[in-house]
């Protein structure tokens, strides 16, 4: 029996950037096929291509891209609370001026409104094999990422759980990570707070879906990490305590860079 295609369903803006770093250093060189910053219109002739010595596929594909794979595959992915993650893409936009709709972001175009009506749905689609531009029913979809989430992934995490995530995942994809560090992460990124009640209270409204479906997720992953071995609690605290040193120094090599620029700008 062939050994299966790793497939890790990266939903935009729920921690894919240090999920892909972690994936990078799990897998063997040449072995991850990333559709990171990879135009749509390339997709079909990279799956054509897709190399025998590929392991893992990575990036921003749905559940159904799946059937494309040249075998079986063992999905994943990790989903985010609707409201923190349309908030975050918000605010990306704004700050990455490689972004497509950037300059309509600085001309005040997008709003989070506009944004939430587009984007509301996204999770939900991404774990039950849909486009956002397919036509579907609100409960279809939901029924259907529901059951992919419980019974079609072999794994999935939570970005606000994101350590236990990673044991689980290493539990069902026989990784090995013991320590990460964090990557993309925008610390100084306003809170929910600092945003009005109407303005979330739109968000919601726009992410009904997604909603129910994280809160449905919640739930399975709380039943999930009950049904443990005794000594995962102590992994657990291994893991956190390895990575804030982890963190703490790659923190301090990317103060350097950016110090090391800014001296040969003015020199």
């Amino acid at each position: 029996m062939p050994t299966p295609l790793d497939f890790f369903i990266h939903v935009p803006k729920a921690a894919g950037t240090t999920m892909l770093h972690i994936i990078e250093a799990e897998y063997p060189p040449g072995s991850v096929l990333s559709f990171r910053d990879v135009a749509e219109s390339d997709y079909p002739r990279m799956l054509q291509q897709m190399k025998d010595s590929v392991r893992i596929v990575a990036g921003h594909l749905h559940f159904g891209f799946a059937r494309f794979f040249p075998k079986p595959c063992r999905s994943f992915a990790i989903l985010r609370d609707p409201v923190e993650r349309l908030l975050s893409l918000y605010y990306f936009i704004g700050r990455e001026k490689s972004h497509p709709a950037h300059e309509a972001f600085l001309e005040g175009r997008v709003s989070l409104e506009k944004l939430a009506r587009r984007q509301g749905t996204t999770q939900a689609r991404f774990i039950a094999g849909y486009a956002l531009e397919d036509a579907v029913t609100d409960d279809r979809l939901l029924a259907q990422a529901r059951e992919n989430l419980a019974n079609s992934l072999v794994a999935f995490g939570l970005t606000e759980r994101f350590d236990e995530s990673l044991l689980l995942f290493n539990e069902a994809l026989g990784w090995n990570v013991r320590r990460y560090a964090r990557a993309n992460s925008a610390r100084n990124r306003p809170s929910q707070q600092a945003r009005s009640a109407e303005e979330i209270e739109v968000i919601r409204a726009h992410s009904a879906v997604d909603l129910a479906l994280y809160e449905f997720a919640q739930k399975l992953f709380a039943e999930r990490l009950a049904m443990q071995s005794a000594d995962f609690a102590k992994r657990l605290a291994e893991l956190r305590r390895k990575s804030k040193i982890t963190d703490g120094l790659s923190r301090a090599r990317e103060g350097m860079r950016w110090l090391r620029k800014i001296a040969k700008a003015n020199s």
